[in-house]
């Protein structure tokens, strides 16, 4: 592992390409839904939404927790057991790696509630010492509905976000949509970085990519309320 793809990289003591799970690590269900395109989106958002409301200690834990909540899905369809199973059938799978990212064991418990809370209705209260690692991914996996054509809400997420935020993840989806590779999604991201302004056209009205292979039959588990706690717009 070369100092340099180390040094590029968000999280000291991975490499750069260490942060995005691969195809053969969603274990049950191949998605073009939920899978490496999606995951890689929801850790750029996770890092972006620590490094903008913090603590910087949550950058490890809320990387793991994001690369982790998918993992064992089995279906497109409504599912709040997915999160337990990514917990009981993947954990013991990446924790070295989450090792090496420097999470220590005092955080498992809460990355494990995160992971579980972000696809079940019994939310988290705001005096749980999970609820902001939860808040992370919940409000990180909800930028990217834009890959079903639709809208976050924010009135149902955690924080107070800027308009710029919307913006960027829309676009984000917009160029990277189907990507297999999650450091392509990561290169996008780092465009989006250099840009002085992200385009209000890509915020309202851009025709996206249709999402394939949905079942009309299902709704999509992406209707999650915030948790208990109301929002947090700061530190």
């Amino acid at each position: 592992m070369s100092n340099n793809r180390q040094s590029s990289s968000p999280i000291p003591g991975l490499a750069l390409d260490e942060l995005f799970p691969q195809e053969e690590h969603f274990i049950h269900h191949q998605s073009n839904i939920h899978g490496v395109d999606h995951v890689a989106r929801v850790i750029c958002h996770s890092i972006d939404l620590v490094k903008e409301h913090g603590p910087a200690e949550y950058l490890a834990p809320a990387w793991a927790a994001a690369f982790l909540h998918d993992l064992a899905r089995r279906t497109d369809g409504v599912c709040n057991r997915h999160g337990q199973w990514a917990v009981d059938d993947c954990w013991d799978l990446h924790v070295e790696r989450f090792r090496r990212a420097g999470v220590g064991p005092e955080w498992d418990e809460r990355i494990k509630a995160a992971v579980i809370n972000h696809c079940d209705r019994d939310n988290l209260e705001k005096s749980d010492p999970a609820w902001r690692l939860a808040a992370f991914l919940k409000d990180a996996d909800a930028l990217d509905r834009y890959r079903l054509n639709e809208s976050p809400d924010p009135r149902m997420l955690r924080f107070e976000h800027a308009d710029e935020v919307y913006f960027r993840a829309e676009k984000l989806e917009y160029e990277t949509y189907g990507c297999a590779d999650g450091m392509e999604v990561w290169a996008a991201r780092q465009v989006l970085d250099t840009d002085a302004e992200v385009s209000p056209e890509f915020a309202h009205g851009e025709e996206l990519p249709a999402v394939p292979h949905i079942d009309p039959s299902h709704q999509l588990d992406l209707d999650i309320g915030p948790p208990g706690g109301g929002k947090e717009s700061h530190r």
